[in-house]
C-alpha cells in the first residue's frame, strides 16, 4: 500500500537513514511504501525535489549494496523526471499593483537621502502592502539601484 508524504517526511527518512539513526531494512521498507506520483513540481517545492534529488546521488554513491542500488536507480530516474520537466516550467514574475509601487516609491522619495527603511519600517511597509519582509527588502535594493543614479544626475547603465 502506498502512501503519500510530504516533501519534508521524504527529506527526513534519506537524513535519518544516512547518519545511521534508522536501519537499512525501516528504510528500504518507508522507502517502497512511498507514492511518488504525488509530487507536484511547482515554484514552492522546487528547493525540496532538488533536495530528495541530492540525497539520493549521495546514497548511490556511499552504498554499495546490489538489491538496494536497483532501488536508488529506479528512484533516481522518477525524479530525473520531475526535474526535467523543472525546465518547462515558466515561473511567474512578481509585479507588484500599481498602489503597492505608489507606497514603496511614497516613502522611498520621503527619504531619498537616507532610502534604508529600518526593520520597523519594513514591517510597517509588509503590513500595509501585503508584502514579504523579503520582497519589501528586495524592492529597496532594486529602487536604490535603479532610482538613486538618476536622482544624482548619473545615467543608469
Amino acid at each position: 500500500m502506498c502512501k503519500t508524504v510530504s516533501f519534508d517526511e521524504i527529506l527526513r527518512l534519506f537524513i535519518d537513514f544516512s547518519h545511521g539513526i534508522i536501519t537499512q531494512d525501516y528504510f528500504l521498507k518507508t522507502l517502497s511504501d512511498i507514492d511518488f506520483n504525488f509530487l507536484e513540481i511547482n515554484e514552492d517545492n522546487t528547493a525540496k525535489i532538488l533536495g530528495v534529488w541530492e540525497m539520493i546521488k549521495y546514497l548511490e554513491e556511499k552504498i554499495f549494496l546490489e538489491d538496494f542500488i536497483n532501488d536508488i536507480k529506479i528512484l533516481k530516474k522518477s525524479y530525473f523526471e520531475k526535474i526535467e520537466s523543472l525546465s518547462k516550467i515558466k515561473f511567474k514574475k512578481n509585479i507588484f499593483s500599481r498602489e503597492i509601487i505608489k507606497i514603496l516609491k511614497k516613502w522611498f522619495n520621503e527619504n531619498i537621502n537616507y532610502p534604508y527603511p529600518s526593520e520597523i519600517e519594513k514591517q510597517n511597509l509588509s503590513c500595509v502592502t501585503g508584502l514579504t519582509l523579503t520582497q519589501i527588502k528586495n524592492w529597496f535594493i532594486n529602487a536604490r539601484r535603479r532610482i538613486l543614479p538618476r536622482k544624482n544626475g548619473n545615467k543608469v547603465k
